[in-house]
């Protein structure tokens, strides 16, 4: 990206006697608009990351880091002076891209961070740092020119050279580039590079999930970066809206790493419902069901769908929840469904007299006439009821065993659900405590 600033004096001009003296034309009072700054803007982030620009971005790593640098060139052949002065300013602005739409972004105020600059010639054998007056001044190694924090006010990075930050303490390049300027009529050039951490540990949640968009498939389809301007200005005053600027697009983009995906969860109530021995039932526990003796567990279980996109559309197309239960024994390393499970276990869930292993709940106990439905149940967002277990005690097979919950939203939902702890084990043994006095 290049671009040019019109110099602040010019060198008169001698031309053709015959044109027009009106003012306004090229007369003997015509001045030579020369060619200015040049200004190349790139990113150095595809090179720190070694060309893999995406990068996960989540509350426990909230600091991004970019790198940006412009390389300055002016005329070898124009002439300065006390007069000319040179300022510069980086500003960067989020962009947020959502399924190949983008639009400008913010940095929500409570954002910081730190800029560090460095100022070389274009061979890097020098580097210019200010000195006691600010004017900069040739060292011989790498060595920062200056740095500063940044708290954003809520919308762009503004990022002026400059030794607090500030627009009164702008850092004149005027003496870089009468340092590097060459001796014959080539161009010559120099170079800024601005180091720059954005730090969003002190937002809210939804604040950082608003700044950073949430993505599924390693920022392909979601995902904020960058855009970058360099404003040139002789002027102080003029920096901020100088049209003399270069634009860039950032080439790291980043996100927050996500599954669209449902939750599904079953805990117990208590522990010692856990433990199950027929020969010391708990009285509380103890219930009679179909003619059985029966020990109780009770459970609850919960869906999580606040993790979904587009979870009105997600419910309205879905004719039913089905939850279905599975008991499994631990000699089988809880691979296999147990064989007539009946005889071992029942189950009861909400609004449910008799004892099934299947649950459903069909579309309009959720969603209904455009909206979602809450109840006792679904608070818009997760699924929370009681089930109750009733493990019979009459039976002889002694081990540990498993029940297992699974959801289905039905064949053609493309939810998917994560449901690795939705289950409860359960030990049936036969214990005979024995108890000895002292002799």
């Amino acid at each position: 990206a290049l671009n040019d600033v019109i110099a602040s004096e010019g060198t008169a001009v001698h031309r053709n006697p015959k044109v027009s003296s009106e003012p306004g034309d090229n007369d003997e009072f015509s001045y030579l608009i020369f060619s200015g700054y040049r200004q190349s803007l790139k990113s150095l982030n595809s090179v720190e990351t070694k060309n893999l620009p995406q990068k996960p971005s989540s509350p426990e790593d909230p600091i991004m880091r970019f790198h940006l640098q412009d390389t300055i060139t002016f005329s070898g052949q124009q002439a300065y002076n006390a007069g000319d002065h040179l300022y510069l300013k980086f500003t960067a602005t989020p962009q947020i891209s959502e399924n190949g739409n983008t639009g400008p972004g913010q940095f929500p105020a409570g954002t910081s961070g730190t800029v560090h600059f460095y100022i070389h010639n274009a061979d890097g054998s020098q580097y210019f740092i200010p000195d006691n007056q600010g004017v900069l001044k040739a060292v011989n190694s790498k060595t920062e020119a200056v740095s500063y924090r940044w708290i954003s006010g809520g919308d762009n990075m503004e990022l002026p050279l400059s030794s607090k930050g500030t627009m009164d303490t702008l850092l004149d390049l005027a003496s870089v580039r009468t340092a590097v300027k060459n001796s014959t009529a080539e161009d010559s050039s120099f170079v800024v590079t601005a180091y720059m951490e954005v730090d969003f540990s002190k937002l809210s949640e939804k604040a950082f999930e608003e700044t950073i968009p949430a993505s599924e498939n390693l920022g392909a389809d979601r995902y904020v970066r960058l855009h970058y301007q360099a404003q040139l200005s002789t002027q102080k005053e003029s920096l901020n809206y100088s049209s003399a600027k270069v634009v860039k697009d950032d080439n790291a983009k980043y996100y927050r790493s996500v599954k669209y995906e449902a939750v599904l969860s079953m805990d117990a109530a208590t522990i010692d419902q856990l433990g199950i021995n027929p020969l010391q039932l708990v009285e509380d526990y103890q219930e009679t069901i179909v003619g059985r003796n029966a020990s109780r567990i009770d459970l609850t279980a919960a869906l999580n769908l606040a993790n979904l996109q587009n979870i009105e559309s997600v419910l309205q197309s879905t004719e039913s929840i089905t939850f279905t239960l599975s008991l499994q024994r631990k000699d089988d390393d809880y691979t296999k469904n147990v064989n007539d499970a009946d005889k071992y276990i029942a189950f009861k869930w909400p609004d449910e007299e008799l004892q099934t292993w299947t649950w459903t709940i069909p579309r309009e106990k959720y969603y209904k006439d455009g909206k979602i439905v809450t109840n006792d149940i679904f608070d818009g967002t997760q699924f929370t009821f009681p089930i109750t277990a009733y493990v019979f005690t009459d039976q002889k097979d002694f081990a540990n065993y498993k029940m297992k919950l699974t959801v289905s939203f039905g064949e053609n939902s493309s939810v998917s659900v994560t449901d690795t702890d939705a289950n409860v084990i359960y030990t049936y043994a036969c214990i005979k405590p024995s108890f000895y006095e002292l002799q």
